[in-house]
């Protein structure tokens, strides 16, 4: 399909890359991780279980940002985030649990931070969180729909995304897209 179709498939890969990074997108991530690694620190007593939570999250997003929302998110919490690294690595070099007690200390004081910036998202701006979504215009995907396809008839293409999205309220925070279709309809997602 590469061979036959690579403008497609090139399109196909990024929009899905791009639906699964606005999916959850990175104050959400680092939120989800403090919870559970705190959970398993000092509810479970897992400390195993919270260093390998912890040095996923930092390592998922140890790489340069791409969006605007990502170098907001390095910019504010970048030093306390990195400070908070090097006290768990160090932990994990002496097994001293005063070096756990320090990374707390950072790590909860970046997620009263990221908890109040979350419970006030109720929309999210495109181009803030996915700006290659923000500019696709006009693409040969199909636009994906419940509705039985009439053979002889075009297929509806993806035209535009809308430029922002709502998030739903719940612990999993879902988030309702919509994309303008070739036919001119706007359809939820």
């Amino acid at each position: 399909m590469r061979d036959s179709n690579p403008d497609l498939v090139a399109e196909g890969t990024v929009v899905s890359f791009e639906l699964i990074r606005i999916s959850m997108v990175i104050h959400e991530q680092w939120h989800d991780a403090l919870e559970t690694a705190a959970k398993a620190f000092f509810s479970d007593h897992d400390n195993e279980e919270m260093v390998r939570v912890l040095r996923k999250v930092h390592a998922e997003t140890d790489r340069p940002p791409e969006t605007v929302s990502e170098v907001e998110f390095a910019q504010k919490f970048g030093r306390l985030l990195s400070e908070a690294h090097d006290w768990l690595l160090s932990y994990t070099n002496t097994q001293c649990i005063n070096d756990l007690n320090c990374a707390w200390q950072l790590y909860h004081a970046v997620y009263k931070q990221i908890d109040e910036v979350i419970k006030s998202q109720q929309n999210l701006d495109l181009h803030f969180i996915s700006p290659k979504l923000f500019e696709a215009r006009d693409l040969t995907l199909t636009l994906p729909s419940s509705k039985q396809h009439k053979p002889g008839t075009p297929s509806v293409t993806i035209s535009k995304f809308a430029p922002s999205l709502r998030v739903l309220q719940s612990k999993q925070r879902p988030k309702r897209i919509s994309i303008w279709g070739s036919d001119g309809s706007m359809n939820l997602f």
